[in-house]
């Protein structure tokens, strides 16, 4: 009899532990997604200040700064978070994202990024309030000039 009231007590533990735990785990999840979409709509209110030239457009000095402020930061396509596997903080991860197809230099009308930036493919956040025209056309003419990484 002492061993069934034993074995009931530890039972009793074990449940309250699981308990806790399945409390832990729900409040973690929670938690993830109020951080989440908190961080995914903030406005970015710095990225009017980058302003692109009519031609010669530089990755480094405008194309680099523009998708890190407007789409790099974190939670969204960051090197740490990247949402739908995309990153786009750096050259490469921008031509090696989404299967290769997010810019296709030369072809500014077949690239994906630019199609979300215009408006013709949909994106989870929206991002089209956020850029200006002369942002829209810096990143056509970057395409179109060939996407270096200049």
């Amino acid at each position: 009899m002492e061993k069934i009231l034993e074995l009931n007590r530890s039972l009793m533990k074990m449940k309250v532990i699981k308990n806790k735990i399945l409390q832990l785990y729900t409040s973690a999840i929670l938690l993830f997604f109020i951080v989440s979409l908190h961080n995914c709509s903030e406005t970015i209110s710095n990225n009017q200040d980058i302003i692109f030239p009519d031609s010669n457009v530089s990755f480094l000095m405008h194309v680099q700064p523009f998708l890190k402020i407007t789409c790099g930061y974190s939670n969204c396509h960051n090197e740490y978070y990247h949402a739908a596997d995309v990153i786009l903080t750096d050259y490469f991860h921008i031509f090696t994202s989404y299967g290769g197809a997010l810019v296709f230099p030369y072809k500014p009308d077949q690239s994906v990024l630019l199609k979300i930036l215009e408006g013709y493919e949909v994106h989870l956040t929206p991002i089209y309030y956020r850029i200006n025209d002369n942002q829209r056309k810096g990143i056509r003419q970057w395409i179109k000039e060939g996407a270096k990484n200049n």
